[in-house]
């Protein structure tokens, strides 16, 4: 018997709940470090997107990727929660870094170069062939806009790959440079400052090579991100750092319980 999708998420919840104070006992390490990816945010889900904000500035200490990263004026005592935002769509920039910059937080875009001022069709094709989204309509930032967000100063752009590609699949060191190496240095030469930070797309373990880390170190990043939940610890390699990535319609109390590790000892097992 195959079981049917409401059952699964329901058992998933379940030991997502059930496995995060176990999780918090085991984390000793502080001050507590994760990191939370968004990723699209669809018209009719603004206004959830807005509460979820607020309830994490309520319950949780936002800083940036970079204070995160040098354990800067951090809580000793609540978790330490930054913001990231994957794929470079457009409501990025035209609703979700206009409700940050109201409210004081900072964060991180991770933007493919190869979606910037896609539009219409081609927009269409992008997500469909490369995001893998085949459901949905989406529009993807304009050169202009991804400059104008890096000047405010909350906010940092990082690599995601020109094309958005499963570098688990990739392995040719001429397709692994223009992915990389090539899309790092179109991101500097539009915004005029040095991009530090890598996100693996689709950001399991499965879509991550060797190669790919050694193509990322050599071309100077300080650190890349998977979308696997984990809290960040000292001891953790800089190139394969977990974040976790919610659904926007999961509840607070769901998402609470992943960031106290509750989905940390699933993902392991799984």
């Amino acid at each position: 018997m195959t079981l049917t999708t409401p059952i699964k998420n329901f058992l998933r919840d379940s030991l997502i709940h059930f496995g995060a104070p176990i999780e918090s006992l085991r984390i000793k390490e502080l001050p507590l470090r994760r990191i939370l990816s968004f990723h699209d945010i669809p018209a009719h889900l603004e206004d959830v997107f807005a509460k979820k904000i607020d309830w994490l500035q309520k319950n949780y200490k936002i800083v940036s990727l970079t204070d995160l990263s040098e354990r800067n004026n951090l809580d000793q005592k609540r978790l330490n929660l930054a913001i990231t935002f994957d794929d470079g769509f457009k409501e990025h920039f035209t609703f979700a870094q206009k409700m940050l910059k109201c409210n004081n937080i900072s964060a991180t875009f991770f933007v493919p170069s190869g979606s910037l001022d896609l539009t219409g069709h081609k927009a269409l094709e992008f997500a469909h062939n490369n995001l893998r989204r085949t459901r949905g309509t989406f529009e993807f930032m304009t050169r202009d806009e991804l400059c104008e967000l890096f000047h405010d100063p909350l906010f940092e752009i990082g690599g995601h790959t020109s094309h958005h590609m499963d570098l688990g699949t990739i392995h040719d060191e001429a397709i692994l440079k223009n992915e990389i190496v090539d899309d790092k240095l179109h991101l500097e030469q539009l915004i005029g400052k040095k991009v530090r930070w890598f996100a693996y797309p689709f950001g399991n373990f499965s879509n991550i090579s060797q190669e790919a880390i050694h193509a990322i170190q050599d071309a100077g990043y300080i650190g890349a991100f998977t979308i696997v939940p984990s809290f960040w610890k000292k001891t953790d390699n800089h190139y394969l750092l977990g974040r976790d990535s919610l659904f926007l319609e999961s509840s607070h109390s769901l998402w609470g319980s992943v960031f106290k590790g509750g989905y940390d000892t699933i993902s392991r097992i799984k």
